[in-house]
């Protein structure tokens, strides 16, 4: 749940700062620039941007850029193939202490960090730091980053005692530098406030958190995507003590504000990266829910779960197929206008909300745009007024169209977690069985590891089809297989690869298909 300031950066790495250190310009600089493939496709590619030759500065950056490019992706190879061969090139070229060779040396150090492969990160990281602390000085922006994601790096392998002053200095000089609600400052606060919570050490994590929190919503907003990532955190904290009633409140009030513009954002962001972090938030968000209805049951906590496995389920990003569709069967030219209207504004909200310097005040305006417009364009179509009252269904509602004597059996793939450590687990799966029958209440269960069902399954192969079909049905439903037998038909809301699964051809204990 930390905030990682690796992708920062790397973002002010790029950004044009003066140069620490004037380059070398020779002929033999020149004839071992061209001598890589991979030099050799950054120079052509700029030559085409930019109709002339490139500075060694021009090519240090794409070869940086390709880097982070293949590492946002996680594609580790080429990330490291492009890595190597850009710190290769900036020490040749341009020194070990140029701006862009310490970018390169800062990103091979970030990959192995991503890989787990702490050893080879940390004196990269160690190196990185050093050197920026001699050529930038010790309370540079970058020197901070390079500080703070060696932080991460210990705490990642458990050495809390020796990520625990790092982060005290980050968050200290970064109050005296940038200010004390900078959104960097309040990175460095959610950081040693998790670090805080991991170590059980909630009296102290709680007034950082709240301080994270509140300065989030002062200066992004309380729908930022830091805004929300905090405000989970604190709910974190808040279980963990114990405080489940606040918790729920708070995951309550995280809900309305997360389903909203998470469909915003999945159907106007075209950047990766961006969508990525919205998909993680909603993830994240939905894994503390189902954690927290299984290890604190209670009719509250079951019933939110539910809804949320339902809700969430036609959130998906869908909003553009369905303006699309409407322009092309409706005869109302108002419906195009105000479609048209409907994607300016998502587009419109999404930069603002994902601007690095977002402001509050504007993205309040463009959510009341939004809501008008979607408004207007449920007034001309009934099928988008179907698409709205989808983002609120509820467990209840669907329990209403059940016929009788069936029920429904969702399963959602999830993350178990720690509260207390706030170590995330292996994938799970969920199960929740909601009855058609008045006044019956939904029931949640973990159906067991992804992996250990995956594997039980795989083996059950070698022993032919019906083998199969049987260990496949006894993994994931044998716990309620006598609830299930109770019922005349029953309605499957699969997930992910069980999308795929045929569960027709599913073995009952006694002998008969499922279906």
């Amino acid at each position: 749940m930390k905030m990682n300031w690796i992708v920062f950066a790397l973002i002010l790495f790029f950004a044009g700062c003066t140069s620490v250190q004037t380059p070398p310009a020779t002929d033999d600089n020149a004839d071992s620039i061209k001598a890589n493939p991979i030099v050799q496709e950054a120079i052509r590619y700029l030559r085409e941007r930019n109709g002339q030759e490139p500075s060694v500065e021009e090519i240090a950056n794409v070869l940086n850029r390709t880097t982070v490019h293949y590492l946002e992706k996680a594609n580790y190879a080429e990330a490291e193939r492009f890595a190597r061969r850009a710190l290769a090139f900036g020490r040749q070229q341009l020194g070990a202490e140029y701006r862009q060779t310490l970018a390169s040396l800062h990103n091979l150090a970030a990959l192995y960090d991503a890989q787990g492969r702490y050893g080879e990160a940390e004196p990269l990281y160690r190196r990185t730091l050093e050197t920026q602390e001699k050529v930038l000085g010790l309370e540079h922006p970058h020197t901070l980053s390079s500080l703070n994601n060696l932080a991460m790096l210990y705490q990642a392998q458990g050495r809390y005692g020796e990520a625990e002053p790092l982060y005290e200095r980050v968050l200290e000089t970064s109050e005296k530098v940038l200010g004390p609600e900078h959104p960097q400052t309040l990175v460095s606060l959610n950081n040693l406030a998790w670090l805080y919570e991991i170590q059980g050490r909630h009296g102290e994590a709680e007034p950082l958190f709240q301080r994270a929190l509140a300065g989030s919503e002062k200066t992004l907003g309380e729908s930022h995507p830091d805004t929300l990532s905090r405000q989970l955190n604190f709910i974190i904290l808040e279980i963990s003590r114990g405080n489940i009633e606040g918790a729920l409140m708070g995951l309550r009030a995280m809900d309305g504000r997360l389903r909203r513009f998470v469909d915003a954002q999945l159907d106007t962001s075209l950047d990766e990266k961006t969508r990525r972090g919205w998909l993680g938030r909603r993830s994240n968000f939905q894994a503390v829910v189902y954690n927290l209805a299984l290890q604190h049951p209670s009719m509250e906590t079951r019933r939110f779960a539910s809804d949320v496995l339902l809700g969430w389920r036609h959130l998906g990003g869908e909003g553009e197929a369905l303006d699309a569709r409407l322009v092309a069967t409706s005869e109302d030219p108002a419906v195009g206008q105000v479609v048209e209207e409907l994607a300016a504004s998502r587009s419109r909200l999404s930069h603002l909300m994902n601007s690095r310097e977002p402001d509050p005040v504007a993205i309040k305006q463009g959510q009341a745009r939004l809501g008008k417009r979607e408004v207007q364009l449920a007034a001309l179509s009934r099928e988008y007024r179907g698409h709205l009252d989808a983002r609120q269904v509820t467990w209840q509602a669907v329990q209403e169209k059940l016929p009788l004597g069936a029920a429904l059996l969702a399963l959602r793939r999830f993350l178990p977690l720690d509260f207390k450590t706030g170590k995330w687990g292996e994938a799970h799966w969920l199960g929740m069985l909601l009855p058609a029958r008045a006044g019956a209440e939904p029931r949640l269960a973990d159906l067991g590891a992804v992996a250990e069902i995956s594997t039980a399954v795989a083996r059950s192969r070698t022993k032919g089809a019906k083998a199969w079909a049987r260990q496949f049905y006894a993994s994931l439903f044998g716990r309620w297989d006598q609830e299930l037998a109770k019922y005349d038909s029953l309605y499957l809301v699969p997930d992910g690869a069980l999308e795929l699964m045929p569960f027709e051809r599913f073995i009952l204990p006694d002998g008969r298909y499922w279906v």
